[in-house]
């Protein structure tokens, strides 16, 4: 419109985005102490599934659901996500914190995939007392509190597996 190559801005016709900023689903700590305490008595096999939601913030259905143990190296702290089952096809490794080791290792494996079954899951969903589940509840929970404990978005981010700035970290995850 500035170098007269049109009459009037065509953005000017545009409505505005309806899309107002809405708090991510997060797990309390209470929440997520009676998740993995439901799990362990109801179906310990699928304990580790749920500590690496909540203590690692794999992505649930890609990442998480097809974790291998092989990935999982207790030695380093870390599990390797690998570019098969990764959002965007590239590798990573999330570091593992005490509280998950703690968690997993009564469970370890050397391979086979971390035990995942949707009937179980929603066992203990359901078992737990969550009448509506958010996909990603873990991830986000996972989100929140490591940025708050860390006080780094960037660290987050490479945790989580987001590409460039954390925006998408701002956008999604923080609670």
């Amino acid at each position: 419109e500035r170098r007269g190559l049109c009459d009037r801005n065509p953005a000017l016709g545009l409505a505005k985005s309806g899309r107002d900023e809405r708090m991510p689903t997060i797990l309390t700590p209470k929440e997520a102490q009676n998740l993995l305490e439901v799990a362990q008595a109801r179906a310990p096999e699928i304990v580790p599934y749920f500590a690496v939601g909540l203590f690692a913030g794999l992505r649930p259905l890609n990442e998480l659901a097809r974790l291998d143990w092989r990935n999982v190296d207790f030695k380093a702290k870390t599990i390797l996500v690998d570019p098969a089952t990764a959002k965007r096809r590239r590798s990573r490794y999330v570091k593992m914190s005490a509280n998950l080791i703690a968690w997993l290792t009564p469970y370890r494996r050397t391979s086979g995939t971390v035990f995942y079954s949707r009937r179980l899951f929603r066992r203990v969903i359901e078992k737990a007392g969550f009448a509506t589940w958010t996909p990603d509840a873990m991830r986000h929970s996972f989100a929140s509190y490591h940025l708050a404990a860390h006080g780094d978005a960037n660290a987050t981010a490479l945790q989580l597996g987001h590409a460039g700035a954390p925006g998408v970290l701002f956008d999604h995850y923080r609670a």
